[in-house]
């Protein structure tokens, strides 16, 4: 939306307004002595307005001077001979013609501040971006309780103790040939006599993760399936002994190194979490860099356009829109590349597995 924003900014860039603003300016409240015509039409956004060309009567460049400007002037209500209304024009040049409306709105063409509610507006667009990514992240580190975590079944429990990152790929149901894995983060947990891993969402930075926990001992509880393949997983939740816990899968593999624990005597901890761990969701700079550089680029064409660069210059102008556009696409490819290749490289230092998802409701 604050692209959008700009494009209009940058479209309302007219002959007219230039000549104005060469021509010196001016700001003032002028009356309607006639209307030539009105228009009316709707937009599902605003309603109902007005289109009307008029003709006003407005100061001229010498004191008691008058002026007779036409314009076209937007209205919720059609306009009449007498009505006060802003105006921007060029006193010592009448024929360049004017710009009419609210004060506020005009005095931003020329170079001034944009009206409040531009700047609310503008400030609300931006706070929803912040919410949705609040809200995506709750939603993909936490659990309501440790039942939503592990599904149905009779829980394994398994004392371990955070011993690293590691990474795995991961399939759907029934995958086609043409389906690539999902990689993704994990920690390596040990206990006496072998290891299992827990996997967790790729917005956690699995080795700023395993470096804040490290050490940390904990429980690790699951849920084994009755009928299951090696390479499958379960949903998995790891409490650590000062009550954080964090959600995720566990493979369901019956490898010598990989533990299988001991069924849970008793009724699961809770019945509520107490506190997710995180957020940790910061990741290596080489992650983001090449993303830094297509955000920074398409910041440069956003300045560029809003300074006038393109003025004049339809060449120079498209080039900043299509820089200005492209450079978030650009900069989300190139985390997404560089995570899967930063993950791919985790899991061959650390031997992480290989699994597929035998059911969505056992996916973290």
């Amino acid at each position: 939306m604050p692209f959008e924003a700009l494009s209009a900014s940058s479209s309302a860039t007219t002959p007219t307004l230039a000549a104005i603003i060469s021509s010196g300016p001016r700001i003032a409240t002028v009356t309607i002595t006639r209307v030539h015509y009105t228009h009316r039409k709707t937009l599902k956004s605003i309603g109902t307005y007005f289109v009307s060309g008029v003709t006003v009567k407005a100061p001229g460049p010498d004191h008691g001077t008058v002026e007779r400007l036409k314009g076209t002037v937007e209205q919720s209500a059609p306009p009449r001979p007498g009505d006060r209304v802003g105006a921007l024009y060029a006193p010592d040049t009448p024929e360049a013609g004017s710009y009419l409306g609210r004060l506020s709105a005009l005095r931003s063409l020329p170079g001034g501040p944009a009206p409040p509610g531009e700047f609310g507006l503008l400030a609300l667009y931006g706070l929803v971006p912040l919410v949705l990514a609040r809200l995506s992240y709750r939603t993909a580190t936490t659990c309501r309780s440790f039942a939503d975590g592990l599904g149905e079944g009779q829980p394994h429990t398994l004392r371990v103790r955070v011993d690293g990152a590691t990474a795995g790929s991961f399939h759907r149901p029934f995958p086609s040939a043409t389906q690539s894995p999902r990689l993704a983060p994990g920690l390596r947990l040990s206990s006496s006599g072998g290891s299992r891993d827990l996997f967790h969402e790729r917005c956690l930075d699995p080795e700023g993760l395993a470096s804040a926990l490290s050490n940390q001992q904990g429980w690790l509880y699951w849920v084994p399936m009755a009928e299951h393949r090696p390479e499958w997983v379960t949903g998995a939740v790891l409490v650590l002994d000062d009550g954080r816990y964090l959600c995720g899968v566990t493979p369901l593999g019956a490898a010598p190194h990989m533990l299988q624990g001991e069924p849970l005597g008793g009724p699961l901890p809770g019945p509520e979490p107490s506190r997710a761990i995180g957020p940790y969701a910061l990741w290596h700079p080489r992650v983001h860099l090449p993303a830094a550089v297509a955000y920074a680029v398409s910041f440069l064409a956003v300045g560029l356009i809003a300074a006038g660069a393109g003025y004049r210059n339809g060449t120079l102008e498209s080039i900043c829109f299509i820089l200005a556009a492209a450079g978030p696409i650009a900069g989300l490819l190139s985390i997404r590349f560089q995570r899967q290749r930063y993950l791919r490289e985790l899991r061959r230092r650390t031997g992480g597995l290989t699994a597929s998802v035998p059911n969505e409701g056992n996916s973290a």
